[in-house]
């Protein structure tokens, strides 16, 4: 399976009861350092036992490094990480609060992204997984290259400002069969003002619609209907990186034939036990998710609502 995007050396403060305001000193009761980005949802699709190959740049710089012999740590499969004699520094402090979080990012320019659709002709691929909507169409020929081939695509938008006014956005949406957004994203993504009209709008232009609500669950639109399930109580220590693991327990869901309900329950389990630690490095093992899994859904309530 291979899977794309930027890598963030993640710099995480948490057990903050409050982001620090400008003069003053505030302390954190924990802290950790991580690969994080596109990382998280590699590092949680390894443990849980899916071969992922992660097509990721690293330059010359420490942030780099450190990502790289953390890299080593996991294990990862490296067939398609690039380095670069030159900086590609991708850094993220992030500020852990009870129920959310806020970042500060720093980023040297990205080098162009490793999308030959040749990739698609000489490896065993099973699924595409694209963190983040591209900057541009660089990616088509070779979603269009997996589409032919009636290979999965799933993309999670992840971005800032919205890009639909981009002429290739269509075709690129076209192409992915699972499209997962927050709340935030697909109200910007679709103009709507309601989850359920956003679910809507994106799903007339192909994919099938997964929409993470954090606390309260997500909801998946398919064609004409759509449904909900909610997130299972749990202490929250860091929401750093649960929407990545979301997404990868979704997609572990989906290789191992699994419908859409069970996709859904798996990637909000996934993501809610990656909330127990710090940062996305709190992805959970594939016994421990199947395990939540069997304990949890007898109390897993589907609604369904037609649109």
């Amino acid at each position: 399976m291979p899977s794309t995007g930027r890598i963030f050396l993640d710099l995480v403060f948490a057990g903050l009861d409050r982001i620090p305001v400008p003069g003053e000193e505030h302390f954190a009761r924990q802290f950790e350092m991580m690969a994080g980005g596109m990382y998280n949802a590699a590092r949680a699709l390894h443990r849980l036992g899916v071969h992922v190959e992660l097509a990721a740049d690293l330059g010359n710089d420490l942030p780099s490094k450190i990502i790289r012999e953390l890299w080593e740590v996991d294990g990862l499969p490296d067939a398609f990480l690039r380095w670069h004699d030159k900086p590609t520094v991708a850094v993220t402090c992030s500020f852990s609060l009870a129920d959310d979080r806020a970042f500060l990012s720093y980023i040297d320019e990205k080098p162009v992204p490793l999308a030959d659709p040749a990739i698609i002709d000489e490896h065993d691929v099973k699924c595409v997984l694209l963190s983040g909507i591209p900057e541009n169409d660089i990616f088509i020929p070779l979603l269009e290259r997996a589409k032919a081939r009636d290979i999965p695509i799933y993309m999670d938008s992840q971005f800032d400002h919205p890009p639909m006014t981009q002429s290739w956005m269509p075709r690129l949406i076209s192409l992915v069969d699972t499209l997962f957004c927050n709340e935030g994203e697909s109200k910007a993504l679709s103009g709507k003002q309601e989850v359920e009209d956003a679910g809507r709008v994106l799903g007339e232009m192909g994919p099938t619609v997964v929409i993470k609500l954090g606390g309260k669950g997500a909801l998946l639109t398919k064609n004409d209907s759509s449904f909900r399930l909610p997130a299972p109580p749990l202490n929250v220590v860091d929401t750093t990186g649960a929407g990545d693991c979301f997404v990868a327990g979704f997609c572990y869901a989906k290789l191992h034939g699994y419908d859409d309900r069970s996709a859904l329950a798996h990637a909000i389990t996934c993501g809610s036990l990656s909330c127990g630690g710090v940062g996305g490095a709190a992805a959970p093992s594939e016994d421990e998710l199947l395990a939540s899994i069997k304990n949890t859904s007898a109390d897993l309530s589907v609604t369904m609502d037609n649109l």
